[in-house]
C-alpha cells in the first residue's frame, strides 16, 4: 500500500521513467552499435523489473483486456518447453513483449490521449530514422544469406515490423492533435511510402495500399457494425487459410504474377508453405515444435531459414493449433473493442490498420517484434482514449 501511494505521489516522475524505458526497449538491435548491446540488454532487464513493479503496485494485472496477450506469450514458452528446445530462448523472446505491454498500459492509463500521441510520435521518429539510414547508407551492409543493405530496423523487409502500426497510430493522432499530429502523420507516410518504393519491398507496398483502400471503403459507406464484424472475421479466416488455398488451387496465380509482379510461387513462398505441412506430424499439430526449433525451410540453394514467410503458418508450425487460435484471438478481441467505439473516423482508422496487418502477415512475419503489441494495447484502450480526447 505504501508503494502504491508513493507511485501516486510521484506520478510525473514515474510516468517519465516509464516512457524512457519504452524508448529504450523500442531501439532495435543492430550491428552498427553492437557495442551497446550489453547496455541495452541491461536497460531491458531493469525495464522488466520496473514493469513487474507496476504490474502489481499499479494493479495492471486487473486489466483483463491484456490477458489474451499474456496467455499467448505464455503459450510460446510452454510450447517450447513441451518440445524440449531451449525454453530460455522463448523467455528472452517474450519478456520484452510482456514488459512493453505493461509499460504502455500504465502510461496511457495515466496520460490518456497524450500517451497515445507520445507513442504515435515515437513510431514516427523510428520511421524517419529508418529513411535517414536509407538515404545516407550510414548503417552500411549486413550479411543475411547474402550481403544487403542495413538500416535502423535491420534488413529492408523489417520495415513491416512497424509500418502499418506507425501509419495507423499517426492517423488516429492526427484526429486528436490537429496541428502537430498532422505534421508527424505526413512525415510517417512520406517515410513509409518512400522507403517501401525505394527499396522495392513489395509486402510493404501492398500493406500501404490495403490500409488506404480499406480506409477509403470504410469512410465511403455506412455499415452495420455486426455485419462488418462478420466480414472482418471472414477476412481473418481467409488470410489464415490463404496459404492452404494457394497450395491446393491456382486461384491466386494471376494475382501473384500480374498484380504483385512476382512469379507463380510468390518468390518461392508457396514452396516454403508446402514444407510446413510436410514437416508437421502427430501431436505437433496441437502444440507445434516451439520457438528455436531445429527445422529449416529452404528454397533450392538460395534461401534457408527458420520461418515459412507466413505468420499464420508460423504460428501453426511453432505453437500448433492452440498457438494459432490464441494468436487469431488477439485480432478478434481488438476488433470487438474497436467496434464499441462511437467515433466512426477512429473506428475506420483502427480497423484499416488491423486489416492491413492481417493481409501483410500472409507473406511476412513480425510477431517477434514489440511494435505490434504496443499497438494491441493502445487499440484495447481506444475507447477510453477517444472519450478522454472528446472531453478535453
Amino acid at each position: 500500500m505504501k508503494i502504491y501511494l508513493s507511485l501516486n505521489k510521484n506520478k510525473h516522475i514515474i510516468q517519465a521513467v516509464t516512457f524512457i524505458f519504452l524508448i529504450l526497449i523500442c531501439i532495435p538491435q543492430n550491428e552498427v552499435y553492437a557495442f551497446m548491446d550489453p547496455l541495452l540488454r541491461l536497460f531491458r532487464y531493469i525495464g522488466l523489473l520496473w514493469a513487474l513493479l507496476l504490474f502489481f503496485t499499479a494493479r495492471i494485472y486487473s486489466e483483463h483486456k491484456l490477458w489474451p496477450l499474456f496467455v499467448f506469450i505464455f503459450w510460446i514458452v510452454v510450447s517450447s518447453a513441451f518440445n524440449e528446445v531451449n525454453a530460455i530462448d522463448a523467455v528472452k523472446l517474450v519478456y520484452p513483449i510482456f514488459t512493453c505491454s505493461i509499460l504502455v498500459q500504465y502510461y496511457i492509463r495515466c496520460k490518456g490521449k497524450k500517451g497515445l500521441s507520445s507513442m504515435a510520435v515515437l513510431y514516427a521518429v523510428i520511421m524517419i530514422i529508418q529513411v535517414f539510414s536509407a538515404l545516407t547508407h550510414c548503417f552500411g551492409e549486413i550479411y543475411s544469406g547474402a550481403w544487403q543493405g542495413n538500416y535502423f530496423l535491420g534488413i529492408r523487409v523489417n520495415i513491416s515490423f512497424i509500418l502499418p502500426y506507425a501509419m495507423g497510430l499517426n492517423l488516429i493522432n492526427s484526429k486528436i492533435e490537429k496541428r502537430s499530429g498532422r505534421i508527424f502523420l505526413y512525415l510517417t507516410f512520406i517515410s513509409g511510402v518512400y522507403f517501401s518504393i525505394y527499396e522495392e519491398v513489395s509486402t510493404a507496398i501492398v500493406t500501404i495500399a490495403v490500409l488506404m483502400l480499406s480506409l477509403l471503403v470504410l469512410d465511403s459507406y455506412r455499415y452495420n457494425r455486426r455485419f462488418l464484424k462478420f466480414v472482418l472475421i471472414l477476412v481473418i479466416i481467409f488470410s489464415a487459410g490463404f496459404a492452404f488455398i494457394g497450395l491446393k488451387t491456382d486461384l491466386f496465380t494471376w494475382f501473384f504474377v500480374n498484380v504483385l509482379n512476382e512469379d507463380a510461387t510468390l518468390d518461392g513462398r508457396t514452396i516454403l508453405w508446402e514444407q510446413v505441412f510436410d514437416y508437421l506430424k502427430g501431436a505437433h499439430w496441437i502444440y507445434g515444435y516451439g520457438y528455436k526449433h531445429n527445422f529449416k525451410f529452404t528454397i533450392s540453394w538460395w534461401f534457408k531459414g527458420d520461418h515459412p514467410h507466413n505468420e499464420y503458418l508460423e504460428m501453426l508450425f511453432c505453437y500448433g493449433i492452440i498457438g494459432l487460435i490464441l494468436y487469431i484471438n488477439m485480432y478478434m478481441v481488438q476488433i470487438r473493442q474497436i467496434l464499441k467505439n462511437n467515433y466512426k473516423k477512429i473506428v475506420n482508422i483502427a480497423l484499416s490498420t488491423m486489416i492491413s496487418s492481417i493481409a501483410m502477415h500472409i507473406s511476412s512475419h513480425n510477431y517477434m517484434s514489440i511494435y505490434p503489441y504496443i499497438c494491441f494495447v493502445i487499440f484495447m484502450n481506444i475507447n477510453q482514449l477517444v472519450v478522454n480526447s472528446d472531453k478535453d
